[in-house]
C-alpha cells in the first residue's frame, strides 16, 4: 500500500532559525521551520544491508552516458544517517514545475530546488535505492520534501488536471519559501481527489523514514 500511495503521491505532484530535522522512534518531526543545515535520519524502515553512503545529487544522461554530481553526502551508520546540505544549489526558475497562467508567485526570476529523496550507494559506489519520509494511511499520503530557495518567494497556485486514471483531480500548491532550504510536505487525498504541496505540517502525521531498494538488486 505504501509504494501505491508514494506512486500516486509522485505522479500527481518538497527571524530565519538554522535547525536539523529528525524523525526517530515514535517521535513526530519539529514543527515546521523556515531553514535549516542537515537532514537527520534514525531506524529506517527497509533493508538497508550493504549501505555504505547516502547521496544528494543529480543524475543526468547524455551523449557521453551517465553523470552524476554530488552535493552532499554522508555515511550510512546504524541504520541511519547526518546529512549536511549545501549552503548552494543551482536550481529552476519556478521550481521546475509547469505552473498554471493565473500562479501567484512573488519573485519569477527565484530559482529553486524540490528533494524528495535521497540515494543510497555501496562501498563500491554502486547505486542501492532511495529514502523517503513518509506516512500513509488507508485514504492519504504524506510525504516531506526539502526545497532550497535561493531568495525569499512564494508560490500559490490551484488547478484542476486529467489523471492518468481519466478522471481530474484538483492540484494545490501554497509554499512560502526563505533563503536556503525549507521543509515542504506533500499531501495526496485519494477520496476527494486532490493534491496539495505546502509549508504547514499535517496534524497528527507521524512521518517515518523508509527505504526502497534498488529491484535490481533482489
Amino acid at each position: 500500500m505504501r509504494k501505491n500511495f508514494k506512486t500516486i503521491g509522485l505522479l500527481l505532484t518538497m527571524s530565519i532559525i538554522l535547525v536539523n530535522f529528525t524523525s526517530c522512534n515514535n517521535n513526530e518531526p519539529d514543527a515546521p521551520r523556515q531553514t535549516f543545515t542537515s537532514i537527520i535520519a534514525e531506524n529506517v524502515i527497509g533493508n538497508t544491508s550493504g549501505i555504505a553512503t547516502v547521496k544528494l545529487g543529480d543524475r543526468m544522461w547524455g551523449h557521453m552516458g551517465e553523470r552524476y554530481t554530488v552535493f552532499a553526502e554522508a555515511p550510512f551508520v546504524n541504520n541511519g544517517f547526518v546529512l549536511n546540505l549545501p549552503e548552494y544549489m543551482p536550481g529552476h526558475v519556478g521550481g521546475g514545475w509547469v505552473l498554471p497562467d493565473d500562479a501567484v508567485v512573488t519573485n519569477r526570476d527565484a530559482r529553486s530546488d524540490l528533494r524528495e529523496w535521497l540515494e543510497a550507494f555501496d562501498e563500491n559506489g554502486n547505486y542501492m535505492g532511495l529514502f523517503f519520509l513518509q506516512h500513509e494511511t488507508d485514504d492519504k499520503f504524506y510525504s516531506v520534501a526539502w526545497m532550497y530557495s535561493d531568495r525569499p518567494h512564494s508560490m500559490r497556485s490551484k488547478e484542476t488536471i486529467m489523471g492518468s486514471d481519466g478522471f481530474s483531480f484538483l492540484r494545490k500548491l501554497n509554499i512560502e519559501l526563505e533563503k536556503g532550504w525549507n521543509l515542504t510536505y506533500f499531501i495526496s487525498d485519494r477520496v476527494n481527489r486532490t493534491t496539495l504541496r505546502t509549508m504547514e505540517k499535517p496534524a497528527g502525521v507521524e512521518f517515518r523514514w523508509y527505504f526502497e531498494r534498488n529491484p535490481n538488486l533482489e
